[in-house]
């Protein structure tokens, strides 16, 4: 007679989860793939590892359920568990483990999927920046006073491409997720001819380019949108680019205020916003904040 230990069971149980796991993955390529396409295999196998650590610890079992955790890492982010409302839930002792998930998708409403999103990137990317490493230092003394603004052109297409279509970045950035080459070539001739719209590729000291920021003109208000590559966060560079964009603005003509929008949770680019001299408006929402420079 075969007898099957407990901990060989266990690890028939991991394997058959990477696997349920894996099948999610390759079902998010084709139905959401803003959501992977950005991320290298090594992010892939870390968020893979996340989610079969967590649905260990909260001895979530059912095929459904491990599928509906494993697309929530992917779509929302790696610790979307840990958002006070969702860490509520999970960490509700009456809760049954079957009715967990049915739970968290019965009592989030819909602004708490992106205010997840935001809680989880923010989090992550204090992690990723240790303060120890030089990073608190001003950004001039960090090597990057060389940061430059010059008009976007179609020869950015390729790097704009891979850094924007980072979940990371499209999310805190309010992008619209572009997974085809070709999508990003046809936004930046949009730009370029537009009447009311300003169109800038950030380039580092070496000229290579690590972000891209926008002025839309409506009514004596030039607002500004601007995001930057995730392997470029936590050196300063939002903080210059954002000075130089000012420095264009305060002599253009026409223009009477100049101001911003951003999530609320987006603290970062609050900081950044905030450094250059953007004070909060009174007319923020709920889910976003005005600023306004003058």
């Amino acid at each position: 007679m075969l007898v099957i230990r407990q901990e060989q069971m266990e690890i028939l149980d991991g394997d058959l989860r990477e696997d349920i796991a894996r099948s999610v993955i390759s079902d998010l390529r084709q139905s959401a793939p803003h959501c992977i396409l950005g991320l290298s295999d090594t992010e892939i196998d870390q968020r893979i590892e996340t989610s079969l650590s967590k649905i260990g610890e909260y001895e979530i079992r059912s095929i459904g359920d491990i599928e509906a955790f494993v697309r929530l890492v992917f779509q929302v982010g790696p610790n979307f568990d840990e958002y006070p409302v969702f860490r509520q839930i999970f960490h509700d002792p009456a809760t049954p483990v079957e009715f967990l998930m049915t739970s968290l998708f019965k009592e989030a409403a819909e602004q708490d999927w992106v205010r997840a999103a935001v809680f989880d990137i923010v989090s992550r990317s204090k992690d990723s920046i240790n303060p120890t490493s030089g990073n608190t230092a001003p950004a001039s003394d960090r090597g990057v006073a060389g940061v430059s603004l010059v008009p976007l052109e179609s020869a950015y297409a390729g790097s704009y491409f891979q850094l924007s279509l980072h979940s990371d970045v499209w999310r805190l950035a309010d992008l619209h997720p572009m997974v085809e080459l070709a999508e990003v070539d046809h936004h930046i001739e949009d730009l370029k001819t537009s009447r009311n719209t300003d169109s800038f590729a950030i380039l580092d000291s070496n000229n290579d380019f690590v972000g891209a920021a926008s002025v839309k003109h409506r009514d004596g208000l030039a607002e500004i949108t601007y995001w930057i590559g995730r392997p470029f966060w936590g050196k300063g560079i939002a903080t210059i680019a954002v000075s130089e964009l000012l420095k264009i603005l305060r002599f253009r003509a026409g223009v009477s205020r100049i101001g911003a929008r951003m999530y609320r949770g987006n603290l970062p680019s609050l900081r950044v916003a905030e450094k250059c001299g953007f004070t909060r408006s009174g007319d923020s929402d709920t889910e976003t904040v005005k600023l306004l420079y003058f």
